[in-house]
């Protein structure tokens, strides 16, 4: 994604999946049209959204029992890597990031996140998550992290 065009198609593909859910225009297209009234430096938007969520890919057991340990997953009850994924709005995964060992409950959607922002920042990575996150000049960004189960009763 460090190459302008590979970013503009997959923004585009994503814009093309957000088109088509009225539910999600309705919901966001005024606040682009407010931040375009508010700014009109930046032309004309395309709303892009953009929904994020981790999956935990099931790994054989390793015979190192602290390793074994940190790799455990709740979310499959099993040993697992976790790769973070982006979806468009028709579900269809468009960018998958492959993170790290799973260490469940700690390794959450949102530290993987963090991780990452750290990791591409103190790095000099270039064209991985973080430049997801910005998108390019002429796109109206919503990012929509899983949230996770949460224990509320």
């Amino acid at each position: 994604l460090s190459w302008p065009n590979h970013m503009r198609e997959l923004l585009e593909e994503l814009h093309g999946s957000t088109a088509r859910s009225t539910r999600f225009l309705a919901t966001f297209t005024p606040t682009m049209l407010e931040a375009m009234r508010r700014n009109p430096q930046l032309g004309q938007l395309k709303l892009v959204g953009v929904c994020w969520d981790s999956r935990h890919v099931k790994v054989p057991h390793s015979i190192n029992f602290n390793f074994q340990k940190r790799s455990f997953s709740t979310k499959i009850g099993d040993n697992a890597i976790v790769k973070l994924s982006a979806t468009g709005l028709d579900a269809i995964q468009k960018f998958v990031y492959l993170t790290t060992a799973s260490i469940s409950p700690a390794n959450t959607d949102e530290s993987i996140s963090r991780f990452l922002m750290d990791l591409e920042a103190n790095q000099g990575i270039q064209g991985g998550f973080m430049a997801l996150l910005w998108g390019l000049p002429g796109y109206f960004m919503v990012h929509e992290f899983d949230r996770g189960f949460k224990h509320f009763f």
